[in-house]
């Protein structure tokens, strides 16, 4: 608008507003990231690659989360980490249906597989083969490196 001039203290005060609100943007502390441990049930494999990869795009630091991610080794240390507090959240197997079963404080939060991984083998014969046909036969599950707790809802079926 030709003629409109603001008035010396009008502007004064428009800088102080100005300085004194980018003073308090800038001395206003960042959020601290909530610190999580994810204890993994076995060595680093392809199988946890989503949660790498979400560590390292900074999906979980956009969340709020500062996330450390702790390699397992005998498939029971989720379990037993995240009872004893050392771990915030396990990748853990059906054992931990067992394990609530049983008492233990553990709530499942997720299922990553809709099925089950195990397969149950079987020669070929004559007939189609069915289930039934194992009855009172020996069965073996994984090898002598696998723990039996990692195969119980394959059990489940047989007994």
């Amino acid at each position: 608008m030709p003629g409109f001039r603001r008035s010396p203290a009008k502007q004064s005060l428009a800088r102080t507003a100005f300085v004194f609100v980018l003073a308090l943007c800038a001395s206003t502390p960042a959020l601290a990231l909530d610190k999580i441990t994810l204890q993994l049930k076995h060595t680093h494999q392809f199988q946890f690659a989503g949660y790498y990869a979400a560590l390292e795009k900074g999906f979980y630091r956009e969340a709020g989360l500062d996330v450390n991610i702790h390699e397992g080794h005998d498939g029971g240390e989720p379990e037993r980490r995240v009872i004893d507090g050392s771990a915030d959240y396990g990748v853990g197997s059906s054992s931990l249906l067992l394990a609530r079963l049983a008492g233990k404080p553990v709530v499942v939060l997720g299922v990553v597989l809709q099925h089950s991984p195990y397969v149950l083998l079987v020669r070929q014969r004559n007939s189609s083969p069915d289930i039934a046909d194992i009855k009172g036969k020996r069965v073996m599950i994984g090898s002598l490196t696998d723990e039996l707790t990692q195969a119980d809802e394959l059990i489940a079926y047989l007994t």
